[in-house]
């Protein structure tokens, strides 16, 4: 995982070259973006910010940001068309009714998003 820091905020800059020193590399190297504001660059960009639609949530502390990181790198960038479906085994993915594989597809997308908000829900940063 190589990532590029692009923050208007300089403590915020500082504070995550100290934490994830390791993986920084320049822009061009880089697999993602951190960032403290949205900007129209041609790679991912992980947000910090206060704000809902934030990948990483301020303040944040070193397990929550790791687990941010983490959890933005594997979703949008180490598998980001991930099918939940992948995850059954292929015989209970033989159905042949249309209108339960269809019900079926809706409840893991809905389970899907709900794990996803929990997990983003900032409420539950000291979990």
């Amino acid at each position: 995982m190589r990532i590029c820091i692009m923050c208007n905020s300089t403590l915020l800059q500082k504070s995550l070259e100290y934490y994830l020193g390791e993986f920084l590399c320049d822009f061009a190297e880089c697999d993602f973006i951190i960032a403290d504001m949205y900007i129209d660059v041609p790679k991912p960009v992980c947000v910090v910010d206060s704000t809902p639609q934030a990948n990483i949530f301020k303040p944040f502390t070193p397990i929550s940001l790791f687990r941010g990181i983490q959890e933005f790198y594997h979703t949008r960038i180490k598998n980001p068309n991930a099918n939940p479906l992948s995850l059954l085994p292929k015989e209970l993915l033989n159905i042949k009714d249309p209108k339960l594989q269809s019900k079926i597809d809706s409840i893991l997308q809905e389970f899907s998003t709900k794990i996803y908000q929990t997990l983003n829900n900032p409420s539950n940063k000291n979990n």
